[in-house]
């Protein structure tokens, strides 16, 4: 099968099936609210 029918029966299934979750506008809100973003790498 080549690329570009893969790529098609892709974007035919997430029409089917839709992929309609919406993007926020802000970005914050899918993140967690630490301002800190200190990482703990022991």
């Amino acid at each position: 099968m080549s690329q570009i029918n893969q790529l098609t029966d892709r974007a035919k299934f997430h029409a089917e099936h839709g992929a309609t979750q919406e993007v926020p506008e802000n970005l914050d809100s899918v993140f967690d609210s630490d301002d800190d973003l200190t990482f703990d790498f022991d």
